[in-house]
């Protein structure tokens, strides 16, 4: 098969001029890897990619038909790992500086986690570390002698999920009383309720990280301020917005199902580097032992590519060049760079691995939406596969044991500040963004 642009008949050569000089490398057996598309605009990259890979001695390049069947129904819950991976670990890293009596240092990691968890929610269908997080950014602001952050961070955890109670074991009394006073506040107040209007009948709808169903529905019995709406079409086309409810009002959100997104790109280069290896981590350990590649456009005319190892966890170091107006024949040619880096078994190479990531939009790359974002329905019971699968959540730590001996301090605190009087709460603002329409009825 020859290109018009030459692309296919120069990678060859260099494919077979690379096996000449090194004809011991991916000699001894056959190692997979998984291409699922690369981030940029050409839509032609998937099979383009396979084609030059399996020009290589040992290579199997696995495309993503393969991966689909082995990954089925998990699709959401590797992007919601991914998702909120980052914000799990700073989660974790708020929990033990709080256990240590750490406020300060807690405070600051929590409040990350709930940015990080935030920025996830609009691909993200599980809002619990959310929750969670704002848990304890309630305990740590009571801790800390701001009652009001604690009643702030309450509301917020009222509003996603109404029906929400705290146990005596996880929860101080203190914080039992609290939270049970904002949420009597919260539910005395008229609910609002959301019509989502959407062409396709097998679309999924999420609110606030909750499966409601699927095709146009109303949802009622929602507390007034922002809510998290995500509606994920039969295709892999997704919508978003935050909507603003409020009190003894009906929204209708028309979800116009334009984009294969599976999340909000991050602001930062670091943050867009821990997105993209989260995802392609995740993906990774659910569909091979092999190898995937990681390939896409890193900035204005320029490219790059990686591969990931499941079985180590590692990442190779980044192969970047200019795309010379060219991204998919850039990527092309660079393929032989990048399985250099394997050893003839068809392993990663010590010398290869990087703490180095490629900072990708997550979302310029339809064939891997697609793969990991087609909803699959059960016909039967009209419910799609995988949306209601329970998820691992991480557990709050039992209040005695951040009470114990280096939290004794902390709760005196509490004690004392909750003798004082509260002050008036205040309603959460949010416009509503994404795409769609967004209506009020009364």
């Amino acid at each position: 098969m020859f290109r018009v642009e030459g692309r296919i008949v120069y990678v060859r050569w260099f494919a077979f001029m690379f096996a000449s000089f090194s004809s011991s490398a991916l000699a001894d057996r056959e190692i997979e890897v998984l291409i699922v598309g690369a981030h940029i605009e050409e839509s032609a990259s998937v099979d383009a990619l396979l084609s030059v890979a399996n020009t290589f001695p040992g290579v199997s390049a696995v495309g993503p038909e393969q991966v689909k069947g082995r990954i089925r129904g998990r699709g959401p819950r590797i992007v919601d790992d991914a998702l909120l991976a980052h914000g799990r670990s700073l989660l974790s890293e708020g929990r033990v500086l709080f256990e240590h009596a750490d406020l300060s240092g807690a405070k600051e990691r929590i409040a990350a986690s709930v940015a990080a968890f935030e920025k996830a929610m609009p691909g993200s269908t599980d809002a619990r570390p959310l929750v969670e997080a704002l848990l304890v950014q309630g305990n740590i602001g009571l801790a800390m002698g701001d009652r009001e952050a604690g009643r702030h961070a309450f509301r917020q955890v009222v509003r996603m999920d109404p029906d929400r109670l705290l146990d005596p074991v996880h929860y101080p009394p203190k914080v039992l009383a609290l939270f049970d006073e904002v949420r009597s506040e919260m539910r005395k107040r008229p609910s609002g309720a959301i019509r989502v209007v959407v062409d396709d009948e097998l679309a999924s709808v999420h609110i606030d990280g909750r499966f409601v169903g699927i095709g146009s529905r109303v949802v009622d019995s929602l507390p007034s301020g922002p809510h998290h709406v995500l509606v994920s079409g039969s295709g892999g086309r997704r919508t978003y917005a935050s909507v603003n409810v409020e009190s003894g009002r009906k929204l209708e959100f028309h979800a116009s199902l334009e984009s294969y997104f599976i999340g909000q790109p991050a602001d930062t280069e670091r943050e867009r580097e821990i997105q993209t290896s989260s995802l392609y981590r995740s993906l990774g350990d659910q569909a091979t032992e092999g190898l995937v590649l990681i390939a896409g456009e890193t900035g204005v005319d320029e490219v790059g590519v990686q591969l990931y190892e499941p079985r180590t966890g590692n990442f190779s170091t980044v192969v970047r060049r200019s795309s010379d107006g060219d991204a998919l024949g850039a990527l092309e040619g660079m393929l032989p760079r990048v399985f250099e880096f394997l050893t003839p078994d068809g392993n990663l190479a010590p010398t290869a691995v990087s703490t180095d990531a490629l900072g990708l939009d997550l979302s310029s790359n339809p064939a891997l939406s697609k793969l990991l974002l087609q909803v699959e329905v059960d016909r039967s019971a009209r419910v799609p596969v995988g949306s209601q699968m329970p998820r691992a959540g991480s557990q709050p730590v039992p209040w005695g044991v951040w009470a114990g001996a280096g939290g004794m301090i902390v709760t005196a605190t509490v004690v004392a500040l909750l003798l004082r009087p509260d002050e008036p709460s205040t309603g959460a603002d949010s416009k509503s963004t994404g795409t769609g329409t967004v209506t009020v009825e009364f």
